[in-house]
C-alpha cells in the first residue's frame, strides 16, 4: 500500500488517533495534516516535518461520527447508533449528551 501514498496530499487525523507509525507517509513528498491541537496527530505531524493544520475545536453539527466532515458516512453512522450498534468497550456510538449531535437523534 505504502507505493500509492505519494498520491495522498491531505489527511484528517481523528483526535482520538494515539498512534502512528514512523514510516507510515514515508512515501509522501507533499503532505497537510489536518488534526486538533494538543492531539498525537499534531505531535506526528511536527516531528515528521509535515505541514500541520489545526481544524477548528467547534464541532459541526451533523458530524455525528466526529470526523471534521459532513458526509454519507455520519447519516450511516447515525443509521448504526438508531439501530443499537455499539462501540466495541460497549458504549453508545453516539454521546447523546454532547448538545451538538442531540438534535440528530
Amino acid at each position: 500500500m505504502n507505493n500509492y501514498l505519494f498520491l495522498i496530499s491531505s489527511i484528517i487525523i481523528p483526535k482520538d488517533v494515539s498512534f502512528i507509525a514512523r514510516d507510515s507517509f514515508e512515501n509522501c513528498n507533499i503532505l497537510t495534516i489536518n488534526c486538533y491541537i494538543g492531539t498525537y496527530a499534531e505531535t506526528y505531524a511536527k516531528e515528521n516535518d509535515f505541514e500541520f493544520i489545526a481544524i477548528d475545536e467547534k464541532i459541526l453539527t451533523g458530524d455525528a461520527n466526529q470526523d471534521g466532515i459532513i458526509n454519507v458516512n455520519d447519516v450511516t453512522y447515525l443509521q448504526m447508533h438508531i439501530s443499537g450498534k455499539k462501540n466495541t468497550d460497549g458504549s453508545a456510538l453516539i454521546d447523546e449528551t454532547n448538545n451538538c449531535l442531540t438534535a440528530l437523534i
